[in-house]
């Protein structure tokens, strides 16, 4: 039986049914099985039916059909040396390509329909100019049911997000209207330094990178540089010498408490080394990055939301399961933190222990993740397909994604690129929110063990679906 060479390995997304037909005799010779003529009136009658679901199928699908057959046929001929392709089996062969792409795009499942599509930046610039118009002076989170955001106070963790988006669609489009809106919104934010007790915690990296800092960055605002130093000083001080991690949230409870999502924010250190040329931010911000890396990532990849030390003598006490499933479960927005931040430290200090572990993280997620290539809230949360997604954890991994393959050699460079378009893929065919919608994502999950925020747009995945997005066509700032 005449077999494809790496078949096994590969695993193909299809049934090859070719071997099934076609033998060698002892002679070598390429030879029919007795059935192999009994299936033309087969496929003739299939691809009778097929032409009517053709003949009803919208217009709009058929550039997807084409490229799935174009697709199918080119598989065929590349991996099906033993075939001639002027005889019968190839034109055999062509006629069950056609019957599979017929199926495919006339269900309305197109593969290619969704390999195809990625939302592209004039969509995306319309619909965050939609936003924009409707949000007036909110400060977003995440969208009740009928997809219009809160309004949250501007000490809330997740308000540098949204002006994110308007410096990010300046930077990219060149609209002054992003930069009208998005102008202003740092020294609001900065007002949170002066309530007592203070809320600000260390997300400030999150809050001011993508305001003070974009505007910095973009403009050479001095305000933009005095704001973003303020908020790198006051990340810097909540840093525990010798535990060696930036102290998590506030309150009694939680000194000695670090978590994963401080990957991210640790990039408003290494920015502040680099414009005052003070090594001292820098250095606090790999010295919480090994600690996150030795007590934060397992050895399959996987990652612990929460670490707990002892804030006297920095000794690790262990791992909470916070916005996860438990302590040894796989929170997957955690781990898109993660997976990010680490490609960051290792693009901000050239250490390659952080572009190892942002690799090893990656690859457990894309491992990891299902059909669709969007994760469920935890990847060990069980009874999966009762589970919801998180959008927002799928955009956060497709732009660290996009990281890695910046630093990796140029052999592996077009795997994480295709990781992170598959994902985007998936989020701009089958995740993006409404027209009525203020949001550009929809199911997205912020804290599953706490009920809260289930099924709903959040903030911070349009930004990272936004961020991704630029990065593909060709953006080359970076915030974090």
């Amino acid at each position: 039986m005449v077999q494809l060479k790496g078949l096994e390995e590969k695993k193909h997304a299809f049934f090859d049914w070719r071997h099934l037909l076609v033998h060698n005799d002892a002679a070598g010779s390429v030879k029919y099985n007795e059935q192999f003529t009994t299936l033309v009136p087969m496929v003739i009658a299939i691809v009778i039916s097929r032409i009517k679901q053709l003949l009803m199928m919208p217009i709009k699908r058929f550039g997807a059909l084409g490229t799935l057959l174009e697709q199918r046929l080119f598989c065929h001929r590349c991996r099906t040396p033993f075939v001639q392709q002027n005889n019968i089996s190839f034109h055999c062969i062509m006629i069950f390509s056609l019957v599979e792409a017929l199926s495919c795009v006339s269900k309305g499942g197109s593969q290619m329909e969704t390999v195809q599509h990625i939302i592209a930046i004039d969509e995306l610039e319309q619909r965050i100019t939609r936003m924009a118009k409707q949000m007036e002076n909110r400060s977003p989170h995440a969208s009740d049911s009928s997809g219009r955001y809160d309004d949250m106070p501007v000490s809330w963790w997740t308000s540098g997000f949204y002006p994110g988006l308007l410096w990010l669609m300046h930077d990219v489009t060149g609209n002054a209207f992003f930069k009208n809106q998005a102008e202003g919104w740092s020294r609001k934010i900065e007002e949170a330094f002066q309530e007592h007790p203070i809320i600000l915690h260390h997300d400030v990296g999150f809050q001011f990178l993508l305001t003070a800092v974009m505007e910095y960055e973009q403009t050479g605002s001095e305000d933009g540089l005095r704001i973003g130093l303020k908020a790198a000083n006051y990340l810097a001080g909540r840093f525990n010498p010798i535990g060696g991690f930036i102290k998590a949230w506030n309150g009694d409870d939680k000194k000695g408490w670090a978590i994963i999502d401080c990957m991210m924010n640790i990039s408003l250190l290494y920015w502040a080394s680099r414009v005052t040329n003070d090594p001292s931010y820098g250095q606090i911000a790999s010295a919480h990055a090994n600690t996150t890396l030795q007590w934060g990532v397992r050895d399959d990849g996987s990652t612990s939301h929460i670490l707990s030390f002892n804030s006297h003598t920095g000794e690790f006490i262990e791992s909470i399961g916070g916005q996860g499933y438990g302590s040894d479960s796989a929170w997957s927005r955690g781990n898109a933190w993660a997976l990010y931040g680490f490609a960051n430290a290792c693009r901000h200090t050239g250490k390659r222990a952080y572009l190892h572990a942002a690799k090893r993280i990656a690859h457990f997620f894309l491992a990891a993740l299902p059909e669709d290539n969007v994760p469920y809230w935890d990847f060990r949360c069980g009874g999966e397909e009762e589970e919801p997604r998180d959008s927002s954890a799928a955009a956060i991994a497709a732009s660290g994604l996009l990281e890695i393959e910046a630093q990796v050699p140029q052999r592996e460079k077009r795997m994480y690129r295709r990781a992170a378009e598959k994902i985007l893929q998936s989020l701009s065919t089958h995740y993006l929110a409404s027209d009525e919608s203020e949001a550009i994502l929809m199911k997205a999950t912020g804290n599953a063990p706490q009920g809260r925020d289930i099924n709903v747009s959040l903030i911070y995945g349009d930004y990272f679906f936004a961020e991704a997005i630029a990065k593909r066509n060709g953006w080359q700032r970076r915030i974090f």
